[in-house]
């Protein structure tokens, strides 16, 4: 009996023979499956000796009526494109991000197309992950004037994980021999860590004066609006969705419709800040519309980016997004003294506050001291 291992074009025989537990090699050639003795039965020494013969096996792939192949990469990124959208497995939200990274993918890697997979050299990764870090897609931000350059360590750690993927796809095809990103992954630093020291947390002063500016050039929806989420912490997706039939003004209860992980569909307690502006708002529109809200959309516009960015400038202060007012949140709740896992549950994150200390860093220190003080024997 063959066993897979976590490593890829490497097996286990298992069988009552003497032969039970060495290692073998597993590849393709022209779509037939071999395996080839390693000679030992040590995990660590097969990687290395699997490694050592795929060099090998490579060579033999370049002779083979696969050179003649007219199997290249586009054919893989297609496949994988019609496996997303099929999948019901899959929520909606999931898709539009595979789909996202794919065209991002694409756009910084627009020679892979037409390669095929045992051509991919490792210069070719490296100077693509390059251009991914560095340049980016040239998108162009609604009401921004000029590119964004370069892309966010989540983006391009994402982005490479797909190419991995693919090679992957391509492995197991026996379209290539190995799976050059996922092996030069930590050597060539194929991915970035996120810097905590870059995120801008957004002062009290300035949240109030960006508050009062966005109120003078955008209006009491856009003012709205930037308050809903500073107080709810809600992901700007999450707050599109969000319907007055979500809003327990009774019991201070707000259900928020989350997609993003497992526990993202969630219900929270409201503070008083929020259940204050709800209430208000709620007073408001029945008094006009004379009826139930009920499925009516809470928010009243669809992003805040563009109004944010001239409030800022006009403030002559860092520019925010709509995500920062949910680190707003956040940061608030911690310096609160509400406890990390606590507010991990009201954000809708699955790791149990893991993120946030890794993300607030300022906080770390702060929060490691007071929980320290509070020990007593």
């Amino acid at each position: 009996m063959w066993k897979r291992t976590k490593t890829i074009n490497l097996q286990k025989y298992i069988s009552n023979g003497p032969k039970s537990g060495d290692y073998y090699a597993v590849y393709k050639i022209d779509g037939k499956v071999h395996r080839d003795a390693l000679g030992t039965n040590d995990y660590k020494t097969a990687v290395r000796l699997k490694n050592k013969h795929m060099e090998s096996v490579e060579h033999l792939r370049s002779g083979s009526g696969f050179g003649k192949s007219v199997v290249t990469f586009d054919h893989l990124l297609n496949e994988y494109e019609k496996r997303t959208n099929q999948d019901a497995s899959l929520k909606a939200a999931t898709k539009v991000d595979r789909i996202n990274t794919l065209k991002r993918l694409k756009r910084t890697f627009p020679s892979l197309d037409g390669m095929k997979p045992a051509r991919l050299s490792l210069q070719d990764v490296t100077e693509w992950a390059d251009t991914l870090k560095n340049k980016g897609t040239n998108f162009t931000p609604p009401g921004a004037k000029k590119a964004r350059k370069g892309n966010s360590p989540r983006l391009i750690n994402r982005t490479v994980r797909l190419l991995s993927t693919i090679c992957d796809m391509a492995v197991a095809k026996g379209l290539a021999a190995d799976n050059v990103v996922r092996k030069n992954m930590k050597l060539e630093r194929l991915t970035v860590k996120d810097d905590p020291s870059k995120v801008y947390i957004l002062k009290k002063k300035e949240f109030e004066a960006i508050l009062q500016k966005l109120e003078a050039i955008a209006g009491k929806s856009f003012s709205f609006s930037m308050r809903l989420i500073a107080y709810s912490g809600c992901r700007i997706g999450e707050a599109r969705s969000l319907k007055w039939q979500h809003v327990d003004l009774e019991n201070k209860r707000l259900r928020i419709p989350g997609e993003k992980t497992a526990s993202a569909d969630r219900v929270v307690p409201m503070n008083g800040p929020l259940y204050d502006l709800l209430k208000s708002k709620s007073s408001e529109i029945t008094a006009l519309a004379g009826e139930e809200l009920g499925s009516q959309k809470v928010m009243p516009i669809n992003c805040l980016n563009k109004r944010l960015a001239e409030a800022c400038g006009s403030l002559e202060i860092n520019r925010i997004t709509n995500h920062d007012l949910r680190d707003y949140f956040a940061t608030t709740c911690l310096e609160n003294k509400v406890p990390v896992h606590t507010v991990a549950a009201w954000l809708g994150h699955i790791d149990g506050g893991a993120l946030l200390l890794r993300r607030y860093a300022h906080l770390r220190d702060q929060h490691a001291a007071e929980m320290a003080a509070a020990v007593n024997f």
